[in-house]
């Protein structure tokens, strides 16, 4: 990712105007700073500013170098430097370690999902109640909530697209979600000895 690229991802022309004196009001409309404007002409967009009074326009690099009369180049490293925006290519290995670990996780809980989608599938068949009026086994009631929504997920993960696969599995291994799991198959296993 350029200096440029990483500039735009993290700051809008909006966010630049404020930090730099303008005053940005929440419809998103200010007084525009290249030319004499005495009612608010300048409107900002997420990714671009426009003036209905001088026509300017630009993205917040371009609304940088004209406020401060420098080049684009300056702009967005003034831009990163204010804003704290990293400008440096993440490295090769960073990336690679990244996606292994991503590929990983991704691994660890579609292999968890899938055991315990199998276990659902049994209980719903081994366990159900044979006539309306014998009290439902607790493995039954598990299979009837569980089972959709497991089965759904492992969808995700063998279906979807890399992002929401990354999504899913960021989520199940920041809350510990998976774990929990896995610690639940544990249980049944041992209540099957």
């Amino acid at each position: 990712m350029t200096i440029f690229e990483a500039v735009k991802t993290n700051v809008t022309p909006a966010m630049a105007a404020r930090r730099y004196g303008i005053t940005v009001s929440n419809r998103g409309t200010a007084c525009c700073p290249f030319h004499n404007d005495r009612h608010p002409s300048l409107k900002f967009y997420e990714g671009h500013f426009y003036c209905f009074g001088c026509q300017t326009t630009g993205d917040v690099i371009d609304f940088t170098s004209r406020l401060f009369n420098i080049t684009a180049q300056e702009a967005a490293q003034k831009l990163a430097a204010d804003f704290g925006v990293p400008s440096g290519k993440p490295s090769v290995l960073k990336m690679l370690r990244a996606y292994q670990e991503q590929n990983k996780n991704e691994k660890i809980c579609l292999q968890t999902l899938r055991e315990y989608l199998h276990i659902l599938s049994g209980w719903k068949t081994k366990y159900a109640p044979q006539t309306p009026d014998e009290e439902p086994d607790p493995r039954y009631v598990e299979a009837c909530h569980m089972l959709e929504c497991t089965q759904h997920m492992v969808d995700l993960l063998t279906k979807s697209p890399s992002e929401k696969r990354t999504e899913l599995a960021e989520d199940m291994m920041k809350g510990n979600k998976i774990t929990l799991l896995q610690e639940r198959l544990q249980d049944i296993k041992k209540e099957d000895r």
